[in-house]
């Protein structure tokens, strides 16, 4: 199964039954409002993750008539890997934003095309599979994704707030956590640097700079050149 930008959704469990008449009264209410001339584009995006994680379950997805499924889910793309699922299409979204959003609405899909390569990978992971990539520490691009979701919240209190705050934190949380790096551990090293001379304290940065520390004497875990598979 593919991993969609990282993004979960928690839900309450529900029995079978009920959570089968949910899914599909929320699907037919999304293509409803999706294809409607008016309404929150911010609802309808909200409503399509929860779809996305509701479809998220083997049990779901083999007895699904996907082309039926597709027909009714306008704006979500398909991925198959054994376990078929959707995810928002952002060129979708960026599109209904500006034919019928508002600035914000416009502003968070040009904030997300920008940072990414395609729907599933940001510009700061190189893909090498279908699956996985190598993170391209040094290039200045995790900090570029981080920086850009701060500043979007600061412009917009409130929007979209779930969604850029999970991105913020996935930026961070690959900053620190990461190992998997494209180039060598210097890169990775430089990553953090910049971070500190951007974002030089608060509980973010106590986090940077306690991986900058380890990484400076020789330890923490790094895959230099790493080739993913």
């Amino acid at each position: 199964m593919i991993r969609i930008a990282g993004l979960i959704v928690v839900l309450l469990p529900l029995a079978t039954s009920v959570r089968a008449a949910t899914l599909d009264s929320m699907i037919e209410e999304y293509g409803r409002l999706y294809r409607s001339r008016a309404g929150s584009v911010e609802h309808v995006y909200d409503m399509a993750w929860w779809i996305t994680d509701s479809l998220l379950t083997p049990d779901r997805t083999a007895a699904m008539d996907v082309p039926a499924l597709s027909a009714r889910l306008p704006g979500l793309f398909q991925v198959s890997d054994g376990l078929i699922t959707v995810s928002p299409d952002v060129p979708a979204f960026l599109s209904l934003a500006r034919a019928r959003g508002d600035s914000v609405d416009v502003d968070f899909f040009e904030t997300r095309s920008a940072l990414e390569n395609s729907n599933i990978w940001p510009k700061y992971v190189l893909q090498q599979t279908d699956h996985s990539g190598c993170t391209r520490f040094g290039s200045g691009a995790i900090v570029a994704d981080y920086s850009a979701w701060v500043d979007f919240a600061r412009r917009h209190p409130g929007r979209y707030r779930r969604w850029v705050a999970v991105r913020g934190k996935q930026a961070l949380d690959v900053l620190v956590g990461g190992f998997c790096a494209c180039g060598d551990r210097r890169s990775v090293i430089s990553e953090l640097e910049m971070f500190l001379a951007r974002y030089p304290s608060g509980p973010a940065a106590n986090s940077v700079q306690g991986r900058l520390k380890e990484l400076r004497r020789g330890a923490g875990n790094v895959r230099e050149h790493c080739i993913t598979d």
